[in-house]
């Protein structure tokens, strides 16, 4: 549960919208590091339902948000239990070097223009590739919700004007280089998702820390 919940964020930050008032469907990512790890991510109003899948397919980890209560309840499909994951912590503040270049690309048909930030202090750089479309009015509240501290997150939190755009893909790389890790967009699906899908299921036991 605790790989999950350091994922969630940056899950989140790779959410782009295809020019709809209001994205409702799902969305699926991969994490690539020392291994792949695939994600769905669920959207209908204010909750959002973030799916953690295994090499075999089966689902490994669930988070439940609720964008107006600025709740997250994390589920563990294995042992049937679920408990409150909201993170109350003071949210991190950087000031890294941040270039908004002219580079573009086409990447899934939405035209991209790359931002990179720079923090020495932690020998760190990201390449973002942000696309303008817009429609997706939960990102930020949903960013702002997880509030985690890894650095795809956050360095993007720092970039003044991201509220207009979406990272669509983004490479993590030390200063010399070498990569850490990349996000990426495989899918995204408009259609229509049950209100079940954001409950709790009623076998799941609450977990007390």
């Amino acid at each position: 549960m605790k790989k999950l919940l350091t994922s969630i964020a940056l899950i989140a930050l790779f959410t782009i919208s295809p020019g709809f008032a209001q994205f409702q469907g799902v969305i699926e990512f991969e994490k690539i590091k020392t291994e792949t790890t695939k994600y769905s991510y669920s959207v209908k109003g204010n909750k959002v339902r973030i799916d953690e899948t295994g090499p075999d397919g089966s689902v490994k980890g669930i988070m439940i948000v609720d964008l107006s209560k600025s709740t997250v309840i994390a589920l563990s499909p294995e042992r049937k239990l679920y408990m409150d994951a909201t993170n109350k912590r003071t949210a991190p503040v950087i000031k890294p070097e941040i270039t908004k270049t002219k580079n573009k690309k086409t990447i899934n048909g939405f035209e991209c223009t790359e931002w990179i930030v720079k923090y020495s202090q932690e020998n760190t750089q990201i390449s973002y590739w942000v696309s303008p479309e817009t429609g997706f009015d939960f990102f930020e509240k949903l960013i702002k919700v997880l509030n985690r501290k890894d650095k795809l997150s956050k360095y993007f939190i720092a970039i003044p004007g991201n509220e207009t755009v979406f990272p669509v893909n983004a490479v993590e790389k030390n200063m010399d280089g070498t990569i850490k890790t990349e996000l990426k967009i495989t899918k995204i699906d408009k259609k229509e998702l049950p209100d079940s899908l954001f409950d709790i299921p009623k076998d799941y036991q609450k977990f007390e820390r």
